[in-house]
């Protein structure tokens, strides 16, 4: 039976083993045919000298203690394993650490890398690439139909140098854009200030949480009455339309940037003492930029549709006017030249607001 001692097999160990202070080692010619202290056959397959392949749990020659798979001289690490500190495949060489450290240019690589990634170039010629299809195409097809429905983009073109030659397009555009600038201006103030607060301070978040949430579920066109009643049809009026759809994304992004702000982060701030000026100057606001940025490119979008919006139920002017004006003449390409350029708006303030971001975010990587 395995595991039991006959008095033959007794009487074929050594005294130091049946007391346990060696090796549990036969002598010659014993099991297994492994090697024993004079070179003869040892228990379990193991010579008893080094250890290697010893019976886990074996005391060795050497006062080690053998551990499954072999031990080093010190019997603590596996057979095939190098001692500590030195290479793989070195024979007892000490291991620099950075011996394998990529350049830098690599890491950065490495940690930018994603699935799909593509180079500059490539995306430029992606981007500009789909571009001139849509116009190539939009150009063929408006062509096929009627002027008065539909227009293409030479026809647009040329409404566009008629319109700066007899200086509609020019006051239209210096009339939209003044509203624009100043309802943006008001509403982007007001809700970083207050969306800071709001994210800073539970009392205020809570104060806030159901009005904003409801006036911005709220279709803004249907406040134009009311706005009119309380600031007539002039300037305030349009002013105060942009503003207003400018201000909700504008403070939701700022409220949930300062909120996603690493608790720790504060926690370490406060082991240091930190003062609130500091908490906000090192801490909350560069926490809170890249939510910040992201509801104002949120907000140029809605203040286009505000600023139109308002020349269109207030006082008609601006590109709004001109909108309205050519399409009750039914000059579709006039009509389309301003819709074109509130577009180009879009994109050129989008644009420049990457590139504000990129100078007071450098460390936001981009994508």
């Amino acid at each position: 039976m395995t595991g039991a001692t006959t008095p033959a097999d007794r009487d074929r160990f050594t005294p130091a083993d049946r007391d346990g202070s060696a090796a549990t080692t036969p002598r010659a010619g014993s099991h297994n045919g492994a090697a024993s202290h004079d070179g003869a056959a040892s228990y379990g397959g193991a010579t008893s000298h080094d250890g290697e392949g010893a019976r886990p749990g074996a005391t060795l020659a050497d006062g080690t203690v053998s551990r499954p798979g072999g031990t080093d001289p010190a019997g603590t690490a596996p057979a095939g394993t190098a001692p500590a500190g030195t290479a793989p495949g070195s024979a007892g060489a000490p291991h620099d650490m950075l011996a394998h450290v990529p350049p830098p240019q690599e890491i950065k690589a490495r940690r930018t890398v994603r699935l799909g990634t593509i180079s500059k170039s490539r995306k430029r010629a992606i981007r500009y690439g789909s571009l001139l299809v849509i116009l190539i195409a939009w150009e063929i097809y408006g062509r096929s139909v009627n002027p008065i429905v539909f227009t293409y983009p030479t026809a647009i073109v040329r409404a566009f140098f008629d319109m700066i030659a007899d200086g509609t397009l020019t006051a239209a555009l210096v009339d939209t854009a003044t509203v624009l600038l100043i309802g943006s201006v008001i509403g982007t103030v007001a809700g970083v200030a207050l969306g800071l607060l709001a994210g800073r301070s539970e009392v205020v978040r809570q104060v806030m949480d159901i009005p904003i949430n409801a006036l911005y579920a709220l279709p803004a066109v249907a406040l134009i009455p009311v706005i009119v009643l309380w600031f007539g049809f002039g300037a305030s009026a349009k002013v105060f339309v942009v503003a207003f759809f400018v201000f909700f994304p504008v403070v939701i992004n700022t409220q949930r940037g300062v909120a996603e702000v690493d608790p720790e982060l504060l926690e370490v701030t406060r082991s240091f003492c930190s003062t609130e000026s500091r908490v906000w100057r090192d801490l909350l606001l560069p926490g809170a930029l890249p939510y910040i940025f992201t509801g104002i490119r949120l907000a140029i979008g809605r203040g286009l549709v505000g600023v139109i919006v308002a020349e269109f139920f207030t006082a008609i002017s601006g590109l709004g006017n001109l909108i309205v004006t050519n399409a009750n003449t039914f000059e579709t390409a006039r009509m389309f030249v301003p819709i074109v350029i509130l577009s180009l708006i879009g994109v050129v303030l989008t644009a420049a607001l990457s590139g504000v971001e990129r100078l007071l975010a450098p460390w936001r990587r981009e994508r």
